[in-house]
């Protein structure tokens, strides 16, 4: 399925925290997706359309969220108010989304993409 706004809703739709993606407008919605196409354009040459797709909407709703910014920034921790948070950057270019950065590295099915083989959640 090529990506869309209605692949990116019926993949969010079937997910907790997609509500995130799915309460934007559809002019944030498809703004955010041609921005994650961007970010990825370099890391998915040659991956399966399924990947490519799933990292695709990853990223964007990653976009969409409060801390893309803060770590695309290079920011690797900061604290408010007594709460603090830390994001491991290690390995990964600062622009994408952890999760579509473990898709380009290990597929959707965490055996496929670049590094190929298993314990893609670690």
């Amino acid at each position: 399925m090529p990506i869309s706004v209605a692949g990116a809703v019926a993949y969010w739709g079937r997910r907790v925290g997609g509500e995130a993606y799915t309460d934007e407008t559809e002019e944030r919605q498809e703004a955010a997706l041609v921005s994650a196409q961007d970010a990825l354009a370099p890391y998915v040459i040659g991956l399966p359309e399924a990947d490519v797709e799933a990292a695709t909407y990853e990223q964007a709703l990653w976009l969409l969220g409060p801390r893309a910014e803060l770590q695309a920034a290079g920011v690797q921790s900061y604290s408010l108010s007594g709460l603090s948070e830390t994001y491991s950057v290690s390995g990964r270019p600062l622009a994408l989304a952890p999760s579509a950065w473990r898709i380009v590295c290990y597929g959707v099915s965490g055996t496929g993409g670049r590094k190929r083989g298993a314990a893609w959640l670690s």
